[in-house]
């Protein structure tokens, strides 16, 4: 799939088996996922009150508005592009203000407003 006419790449999903006694539905996540214009990598929390992860369930959210809350598998916070660091955004990780020189990212699409953040991997990708 391709988001914004320029970044293209499979999707990743990722299924979720249920026992009987659960409900009974699809609970399917597909990563990365646009939300609000943004992509996201993993579950967030955003656009949300409640504190609640959840996900896409279709590569394009703000297009077909099919979402799940996230099972407790894919609950670990990661990061999420772009992200906004004192005004500016980014689109990959960074080691702005790091004296350690390590990269890290946002979690959330705002780090000025959330101060939520993780080291990444040596890739430079979460």
């Amino acid at each position: 799939g391709c988001l914004a006419n320029y970044l293209c790449f499979p999707p990743v999903v990722y299924s979720i088996c249920t026992t009987p006694k659960e409900k009974m539905e699809n609970l399917s996540c597909v990563f990365p996922f646009v939300y609000n214009g943004k992509l996201y990598f993993s579950c967030t929390t955003e656009g949300r009150r409640d504190g609640k992860r959840w996900c896409a369930t279709t590569i394009n959210y703000d297009l077909d508005k099919k979402w799940k809350f996230c099972p407790e598998e894919l609950d670990d916070p990661t990061c999420v592009f772009p992200f906004i660091y004192k005004g500016k955004f980014y689109s990959v990780c960074t080691d702005e203000d790091m004296d350690n020189g390590k990269l890290w990212c946002s979690t959330s699409s705002n780090y000025d407003k959330d101060k939520k953040w993780q080291y990444c991997n040596v890739t430079g990708k979460q």
